[in-house]
């Protein structure tokens, strides 16, 4: 495995369909020494598959050219070539994508197969996200970092943003401690981190074909920021918001023994208040 994107293939539901549900197709891929190509877990939009979907997926090499020719058991002509996967959908019209890394691994007799974890789907049907990254929603750092990975096709960006995260801290060793100087420091790194993100062409290309997409990237170029300033910010911010925060729990004391009945609130609708505050806390 590379050091460029990291999945653990044995958990994605489409390996893992393939392997249970048609093992009969599985196998005969192994015994052929055939290449099973795996779309990223990001890119899939169901995990409800075909047999015609796992055939668009397994590539068998030519016999003049195995290491950069290849077809699919659809009959689509495939090449390789530095990572990236072409395949001639229709016409004049090619495919692409990146492999992400490549993963070998054996039977319990010992067979050796291969799998290429894939940025995206060979086959664009409505059961795969041609454009994944703009319907993803970002709920961690880890997805952030997933997706920068990914869509760049590499660290990159990545080792950039960080890079010049490192100089700003030796150019800034005390942060402001005043909220809209502090703001408005970070908030210089910040375009500069986003303009790096950018000047990547997959990146670039893919931002200006949705706006979405565009979104998905600044926010995850945020989001990775501040995690590399976590431990320079954290103490600025606690100090120039250390007054609020002991009014707030003050308050939060105080009111840590309110009944129903102080907030005027009728009797008759005591029974929905629980249910009520399920919903708020969503």
């Amino acid at each position: 495995m590379d050091g460029t994107y990291d999945e653990i293939i044995s958990d994605n539901p489409f390996f893992v369909e393939l392997k249970t549900e048609y093992s009969n197709l599985f196998q005969h891929c192994i015994t052929q020494s055939w290449v099973i190509c795996v779309p990223r877990i990001g890119s899939l939009t169901t995990r409800v598959f075909t047999v015609e979907d796992f055939c668009a997926h397994i590539l068998v090499p030519s016999d003049e050219l195995p290491e950069t020719h290849y077809s699919t058991l659809t009959e689509k002509q495939v090449t390789v070539s530095n990572k990236v996967i072409t395949l001639e959908v229709t016409k004049g019209l090619p495919l692409q994508s990146h492999i992400l890394f490549e993963e070998t691994f054996y039977t319990e007799d010992f067979i050796k197969y291969k799998v290429w974890c894939i940025e995206t789907p060979l086959e664009p049907t409505t059961k795969f996200n041609d454009n994944a990254i703009s319907k993803e929603y970002l709920t961690s750092i880890n997805d952030c970092i997933d997706l920068l990975w990914t869509q760049a096709a590499g660290r990159q960006v990545l080792d950039q943003i960080e890079h010049n995260v490192q100089t700003f801290l030796k150019s800034h060793p005390t942060l402001p401690v005043a909220v809209a100087p502090l703001r408005d420091t970070v908030s210089e790194l910040y375009t500069q981190c986003l303009q790096i993100a950018l000047q990547n062409r997959r990146l670039r290309d893919k931002s200006k074909s949705c706006k979405q997409v565009l979104e998905n990237i600044k926010l995850a170029v945020e989001c990775y920021m501040q995690h590399l300033l976590f431990d320079a910010l954290f103490k600025p911010i606690c100090t120039s918001c250390a007054y609020e925060d002991s009014h707030l729990n003050k308050k939060i004391r105080n009111m840590c023994d309110i009944q129903l009945r102080d907030l005027d609130i009728k009797k008759d609708l005591y029974h929905a208040v629980p249910r009520a505050k399920q919903i708020l806390s969503r």
